[in-house]
This record gives structure tokens, C-alpha cells and sequence, in this order.
């Protein structure tokens, strides 16, 4: 994970949970977000997240876990995934259906 880069206005991902701290989500959802656009940066960036997200839509959409929500694809691959997680805590316990 880069966390510093070069650039008179870069602040990090430390200035986009800030810039975020009023959205309501969760504190770990917005450092995965801001964690990923900074991913998506190049190192010479001179922008914070927050301005470069404004005209960086697509990277944008990539890291914002609910972009595709509500849809009966994500709601498809949320079921498939949850189904998989349980059925290997089940087999890590032993747990035998009823």
C-alpha cells in the first residue's frame, strides 16, 4: 500500500477518511475505498482522492463496494459468496446439516 507520494497538494488516504467523515459509512469501508483510489493514483499525482475521484469516475465506480448494490447481479454474487463462507465455517467446525 503506498501511503506518501510526491506533490505539492497530495494528502493521502488519512485526507480522504476526513474529507469522508461525514458520509455515514462505516470507518473500515471508507479506508478500503480511500486505500483503493489511492492504489489507483500515479505517484506523481499532485490531487487529493477527493478532487481526483471528481473527474476519475470509472476508478471511481471500481472501488466503491456499492456501486453495483441492490442489483440482482450483486445480490446474486452476495449470496453465492455468503453461502461459501458459511459452508467452510460449518466444515472448520465439524457441523454436520440437520
Amino acid at each position: 500500500m503506498r501511503i506518501q507520494r510526491l506533490g505539492s497538494n497530495w494528502q493521502g488516504p488519512v485526507q480522504c477518511v476526513k474529507d469522508s467523515k461525514d458520509e455515514g459509512a462505516k470507518a473500515e469501508v471508507v479506508l478500503k475505498y480511500c486505500t483503493c483510489m489511492n492504489n489507483k493514483m500515479d505517484s506523481n499525482e499532485t490531487q487529493s482522492i477527493t478532487q481526483w475521484e471528481k473527474v476519475h469516475v470509472a476508478e471511481r465506480r471500481a472501488c466503491d463496494p456499492t456501486e453495483d448494490a441492490g442489483t440482482p447481479e450483486s445480490t446474486a454474487r452476495f449470496l453465492v459468496e455468503e453461502r461459501e463462507r458459511w459452508r467452510a465455517l460449518a466444515k472448520e467446525l465439524d457441523l454436520e446439516p440437520r
